[in-house]
């Protein structure tokens, strides 16, 4: 009799397993079974080459002159001299097979964690009626002509839209346009255009409290790209404005004191090369010639980050609820969290001053509360996972319960919702645009053997991986550099980065590519349990819901008020 297809998911996930524990071991044994002694002379000889080569390219950044020039021969010579070693050596094929049973190991291991579909994040849909006023600005110089060659503006009046042509010769105010458009009774206002120009009209439309549509005509698309929309084709985004082509959904706004943004808020050395007249003319001349004060804090300003770590990505959230007889209600929200060192978030109820975590939260609620905990993607559980990872002996308790602070940093990275970091094939992509916390990358780096760390990845002590409700950036002069969705700004400090948690409507095509999915972290020990399991047990309870076509559907009411 043939297995039922919830079996058959379990022997793929089962043997996927065994596959990718058997060739890991493969790829550690077969180096040193052949070469032996000379085995552990290969691992050394690799590691000392990949630390060499990042060290030069370190070099690279921060030297000019012939200091530079010799850099560039080390970074070029160091790989090249590993190589002709293996070679020299007739060890070369061993390197390659073992190189390649160890990425066959990871490709079968995210695979097999995959098939339980436990990591799967649902996007909520809304089915609403298209908008009968829709208002659309269009950029006809965005993306080198897009609006133009895809025939943006026709296709939009076809299907009902008010379309205004910015003017390339004449700077127009965008944010008044969208605003007066939506005082004269418009019901939807969106933007062809680039990631700067999307986040001012969309402001607007959190504020008026109308939906946005977004038009991926601008050059690289970031938002859009995060929305799930077509990126090829920017016409197929104008599909939402029709009542069968379109959904809506609810997604955070990020704000740098009152400047909106949809993507990040960069501070440090990008902001201030970005922000240099030369760099649209010459940007790789202009980086390479500031970079080295710039990371050395021979110039630039000397940045401060203080982080509110309540952030429910990557810790518990705990929920302390008050009965009511049968009814309960919030009255109290704490996220339990720690960053490098242990830093804790305490409640925010009128508990006892200090206390911190579960514990805070329940002595702020006393006997007649219930502590519930509901766990976000990656939390650990109600007795307080980690906030953030790696950066542990950058970021320091600071300032108050929950608060850490990263002392100048080089680049400190400020996003709308968290960027992946640990899948290199999901870099740059958000997986959620609703989660309701910032995510905050900072780099320090102040030496060659830090610089080294950086192969280390999130775990690496010059990086800083936090998420967050608010950051506040102070600097050492009175105004600092931010590059806000790509746009140059110079602000006074302190600047504070808020997030407004599902304050916009965004319409999106009903049809559209979606996000590349996530892969789940490689987590070796769950492995060893998914190859031992006799059982279905590796399967999630109610797997239909992380499976296409069971609950994905929209639902059909309005979205809730923000």
């Amino acid at each position: 009799m043939s297995l039922d297809p919830d079996g058959r998911a379990h022997a793929r996930q089962r043997w996927a397993a065994r596959a990718a524990l058997a060739s890991a071991a493969s790829a550690v044994a077969l180096p040193l079974v052949y070469a032996r002694a000379t085995g552990l002379l290969v691992v050394a000889v690799g590691v000392l080459g990949s630390v060499v080569t990042v060290a030069a390219l370190w070099w690279v950044l921060t030297r000019r002159g012939a200091l530079r020039a010799a850099a560039v021969l080390l970074a070029l010579a160091t790989p090249a001299a590993v190589v002709w070693f293996f070679t020299a050596a007739h060890l070369l094929w061993v390197v390659g097979a073992s190189l390649a049973l160890w990425a066959f190991a990871v490709w079968a291991g995210k695979f097999a964690l995959s098939t339980t579909r436990s990591h799967a994040v649902r996007v909520r849909e809304y089915r609403t009626s298209g908008p009968s006023r829709p208002f659309l600005i269009m950029n006809p110089l965005s993306g080198n002509g897009k609006v133009d060659r895809f025939g943006l503006k026709e296709k939009a009046e076809r299907l009902g839209a008010r379309v205004h042509l910015l003017d390339p010769e004449r700077r127009e105010d965008v944010t008044e346009l969208a605003r007066r458009a939506a005082d004269e009774g418009a019901d939807l206002l969106g933007v062809a255009g680039g990631d700067g120009t999307q986040a001012l009209v969309a402001a607007v439309a959190a504020e008026y409290g109308i939906p946005f549509l977004v038009v991926s005509a601008g050059t690289r698309n970031h938002f859009a790209m995060d929305l799930g929309l077509d990126r090829n084709d920017p016409s197929a985004c104008l599909d939402a404005l029709t009542t069968r082509g379109g959904v809506e959904r609810r997604v955070d706004l990020g704000f740098v004191d009152a400047h909106p943004f949809v993507n990040n808020a960069s501070f440090g050395a990008y902001a201030v090369v970005v922000q240099s007249p030369e760099y649209r003319e010459d940007k790789l001349g202009t980086t390479l010639e500031l970079l080295p004060e710039l990371l050395t804090h021979q110039r630039g300003p000397r940045l401060t980050a203080r982080i509110d770590v309540t952030g429910p990505r990557e810790s518990a959230r705990l929920r302390v609820r008050r009965r009511y007889g049968k009814a309960t209600r919030p009255v109290a929200t704490a996220d339990a969290g720690r960053a490098g060192g242990g830093v804790s978030a305490t409640a925010g109820a009128s508990g006892a001053p200090g206390a911190t975590g579960a514990a805070g939260a329940a002595g702020a609620a006393g006997s007649s509360e219930v502590l519930e905990a509901s766990q976000g993607a990656g939390g650990t559980g109600a007795s307080g996972a980690g906030a953030g990872g790696g950066g542990a002996g950058r970021a320091a308790p600071a300032g108050g319960p929950g608060t850490v602070v990263v002392d100048a940093p080089q680049a400190l990275l400020v996003s709308n919702n968290p960027y992946r970091m640990d899948d290199p094939v999901g870099l740059g992509y958000r997986e959620r645009l609703e989660s309701g916390v910032l995510g905050v990358i900072g780099v320090k780096v102040e030496s060659v053997a830090e610089a080294a760390g950086l192969l280390l990845g999130r775990h690496a002590t010059g990086l800083t991986v936090l998420t967050a409700r608010e950051v506040i950036v102070d600097a050492d002069r009175p105004e600092v550099e931010v590059g806000v969705d790509g746009e140059a700004m110079l602000l006074p400090t302190p600047v504070r980065c808020r997030i407004e948690p599902r304050a916009l409507r965004v319409r999106v095509p009903r049809n559209r590519p979606g996000v590349p999915e996530a892969k789940p972290p490689l987590d070796w020990r769950r492995l060893r349990k998914l190859a031992a399991a006799v059982g279905r047990t590796a399967l999630p309870k109610h797997r239909d819901r992380y499976l296409p076509g069971h609950g994905s559907e929209p639902e059909d009411r309005q979205p809730p008020a923000a």
